[in-house]
């Protein structure tokens, strides 16, 4: 289900941003806004309908993911700048910390679950690399005088399937803690 609600997230962002990519102009920052706007409701909302079953508390996932997209591109931008285009992805830790939060909230008493919570940031900054050097590719695939082997459309679904193949271990790996049965109370109470 992550696979499939970040390819599908991803294919809405790369036909939602084409516009956005193809103008080159003053308006660079208005269109970098309205990309991550675009962003975080896709992959807010898919990641929340695929995470629901498992997780009680993530409802804020959807409102959490906008709200920190447009923190996350802006630092994302100021990153870029000051490295010339190479240290954007670092504006991706936001949302991870934003998210952590609501994954931690979620494990409620489950000591396991709330340390693995913690690994998210990793796995989504490392993720959102992925995207980002794709999102990039996707910028210069857009430029008239720029040959690419992949058209916009498909730098953004690369780089949703990459950041999907690199967050979807750990996905994995939390929906199976939230899904084992609690170990027995007599069996507790003798550790």
């Amino acid at each position: 289900m992550w696979l499939v609600a970040n390819a599908l997230a991803g294919a809405v962002l790369a036909v939602a941003a084409q516009p956005l990519l193809a103008i080159q102009s003053f308006y660079v920052f208005y269109d970098i806004y309205v990309a991550a706007l675009v962003a975080g409701c896709a992959f807010g909302l898919a990641q929340w309908l695929a995470l629901r079953p498992y997780f009680r508390d993530v409802r804020l996932w959807a409102p959490a993911t906008i709200a920190a997209s447009l923190i996350s591109w802006s630092l994302g931008l100021m990153f870029a700048g000051v490295t010339f285009g190479f240290g954007g992805w670092l504006g991706g830790a936001f949302s991870a910390a934003a998210q952590t939060v609501l994954l931690a909230m979620s494990a409620r008493n489950d000591d396991l679950s709330l340390r693995l919570s913690f690994l998210w940031v990793p796995a989504s900054v490392i993720g959102g690399a992925v995207f980002y050097f794709c999102y990039w590719g996707a910028l210069g695939a857009a430029s008239p005088d720029t040959h690419s082997a992949l058209t916009p459309f498909g730098w953004i679904l690369v780089g949703s399937l990459g950041y999907t193949v690199v967050t979807v271990p750990f996905v994995a790996v939390l929906v199976a803690v939230a899904g084992r049965k609690p170990a027995p109370k007599a069996l507790l109470s003798t550790l």
